[in-house]
């Protein structure tokens, strides 16, 4: 082969690379060739290329013999085009919050968010308020619109969403957020006539989270009967210590003791048959359950001046260990951790009543959330909410948040989650029923009353059964 034949071969061949099997045998006493490959957007095109008439010098046992051979190689060729990402717009988007306690693991969660794949651009600010203000500052940023109105909030399921699904505010998310893996109760909660308006986040369970170190140093075993607890708000009491905490001034803690012993003297099926007019919370259990709670308030196991005491307040005095135990679901814990970083907690239900001999807790579907109808980013608010109801947002809203999962087939392995799962029974959240969304009216107003001596448990009973009558008419 001559030499400058050689040398404009292994330049083409460099350009080209390998190419065709039929090639190789000539190509093979060529120079080593090195292709450099970056492949973005590949665009195939084809190439003719005639190798001329190349002389190989293959070697024999005495002499070299030349052969010429004339090779034609129709190669494909990969051209590199370079494709430079383009960067996507920042979004700035708001989320409103009515539970201060909540505001760093939401950050955390939206940071998290941020992080999934196709979400960098998007940053979700977090502005928690008060209880008492939220709802009515929600309420006046929704009347301004746009420019006033948060991109994101949490807000009560069905049935409160019946009615406001209908002034126009929510999102609908029909069709764009995916429903499949949703617990029936997180779906039924958020569809109104056939269409999704929002998201549960998680679920939960309300039961009584309870001090683990004061228990071992003291001997004390979780109550898994009423009388039971009797005897541990006693002993409690008698080594100096308070028994319990409760949130009377905006009806927290105590419409939760309120529940939760209902749910232990009824079960669901009694309540079931609450709601269809066949039992009444007027009935001898629950006055049974509802007079226990009364005598809680009378012998001292619940604090002096629990009328007076906020749900934040009630909260950072069980957080500090001022109580052996109090309401909590499954979200608080994370709560109390931020006020105590030290601090041991777990969880019980209420102890069972000589009527179901089955322990119980109330649950339901918390934190819901919603996006704004009028929005300026409506698919970056469906792919928050679709992110939130998926294993990675589950993920996120458990380990942060403290919640329990609104998804099927969640993995779970932190103790206090795994006994509520365990519970036997278990009721629905009244807020979350048609037929028992107006009791905490008057249980709020009279409780007063009602632990000042000034009623007794039957009328006051008989005042929230008026509410549940009244609704199975319409």
């Amino acid at each position: 082969m001559s030499k400058s034949l050689k040398s404009r071969f292994t330049r083409r061949s460099f350009l080209l690379g390998l190419g065709a099997t039929a090639a190789l045998p000539i190509l093979a006493a060529c120079e080593a060739q090195v292709v450099e490959k970056t492949v973005e957007v590949p665009v195939v095109v084809k190439e003719t290329v005639i190798v001329e008439k190349i002389v190989e010098m293959e070697k024999v046992v005495e002499k070299p013999v030349e052969v010429e051979k004339e090779v034609i190689v129709e190669k494909e060729v990969e051209k590199v085009v370079m494709v430079e990402p383009t960067a996507l717009p920042p979004v700035e988007m708001n989320f409103w919050y009515g539970k201060p306690e909540f505001r760093v693991p939401l950050q955390n969660i939206m940071k998290l968010f941020r992080l999934s794949e196709g979400a960098s651009h998007i940053n979700i600010t977090v502005s928690t308020f008060p209880n008492d203000v939220a709802e009515a500052k929600l309420k006046t940023a929704l009347a301004a619109g746009v420019g006033q109105a948060p991109d994101f909030w949490a807000d009560q399921g069905r049935p409160i969403l019946d009615e406001r699904s209908k002034e126009g505010n929510y999102l609908e998310l029909t069709g764009k957020v995916d429903q499949s893996l949703m617990l029936p109760i997180a779906r039924d909660q958020m569809t109104v006539d056939g269409k999704l308006w929002g998201i549960a986040a998680g679920t939960f369970a309300v039961g009584l989270g309870y001090d683990v170190e004061l228990f071992d140093n003291n001997g004390f075993e979780v109550p898994t009967t009423w009388a039971a607890f009797d005897e541990l708000c006693q002993a409690v009491q008698d080594i100096g210590h308070q028994p319990m905490i409760a949130a009377g001034k905006d009806l927290a803690h105590t419409y939760w003791y309120f529940l939760g012993m209902t749910a232990s003297a009824l079960g669901n099926d009694g309540y079931v048959e609450l709601t269809e007019g066949t039992r009444k919370l007027t009935d001898d259990e629950n006055i049974d359950a509802w007079s226990r709670i009364v005598s809680w308030a009378d012998k001292g196991w619940i604090q002096k001046g629990f009328l007076g005491t906020g749900y934040e307040e009630a909260k950072a005095l069980f957080a500090n260990n001022q109580c052996a135990f109090a309401s909590a679901g499954p979200d608080d814990f994370k709560g109390y951790l931020q006020v105590n970083p030290n601090g041991h907690w777990l969880w019980f239900p209420y102890p069972a009543s000589p009527y179901t001999n089955k322990s119980a807790h109330v649950s339901g579907t918390d934190p819901n959330w919603f996006a704004y109808s009028k929005t300026k980013y409506p698919d970056e608010a469906v792919m928050f909410l679709d992110w939130a109801v998926h294993v990675e947002g589950q993920t996120a809203f458990m380990d942060l948040y403290g919640g329990l999962p609104a998804i099927k087939n969640m993995e779970i392995d932190d103790p206090i989650r795994l006994t509520m799962n365990r519970t036997p029974e278990t009721m629905p959240g009244w807020w979350q029923r048609k037929e028992t969304v107006n009791t905490g009216g008057p249980m709020g107003k009279n409780q007063a009353a009602l632990f000042g001596g000034q009623m007794s448990v039957e009328d006051y009973a008989g005042e929230v059964q008026a509410t549940i009558d009244e609704l199975r008419k319409m």
